[in-house]
Parts: C-alpha cells; structure tokens; sequence
C-alpha cells in the first residue's frame, strides 16, 4: 500500500490512526450515500460535516493532510 494517506497514517500514532481511518471511512460513505441532499454528490463543507458526523474543523484538517482531496471550484 503507498500514497498519501498511507504515509499520513504511518506518522499519526497507533490510537489516532483507527480514529482518523474511521472518521475518514465515515466521510467517503456519506459523499457516496447522500440523505437528503442532492444527487450530484457535490457538498459544501458544512453539509459534508455533518453527513458524516463530524465539525468542519475536522473536514479542513483532513483536506489539508491529503486525507480528502481539495475541492474543485467553480465560478468566478
């Protein structure tokens, strides 16, 4: 296994990893199973937290680590 997130995780200790793993598994799950929200799959940060039970803190902080990859942005 190589890649970002391996290399990411083999840094966080042992008790942190399964906690980032999960709250990382857990936001995967709720991009691929919306409840409620469009069917595009696209999320703000805020409905994305919550989806997947977690703060917006949590989101950046992910997204920072290469966990999630950045958002695309559209627009001007």
């Amino acid at each position: 296994m190589s890649g970002p997130i391996p290399t990411i995780l083999r840094r966080i200790r042992r008790g942190s990893r399964d906690v980032v793993e999960n709250a990382v598994s857990q936001l995967f799950d709720a991009a691929v199973q919306p409840h409620g929200v469009a069917e595009s799959g696209e999320y703000r940060i805020d409905e994305l937290a919550r989806l997947a039970g977690t703060t917006t803190r949590n989101i950046r902080v992910y997204r920072d680590r290469g966990l999630l990859h950045p958002p695309l942005r559209v627009g001007r």
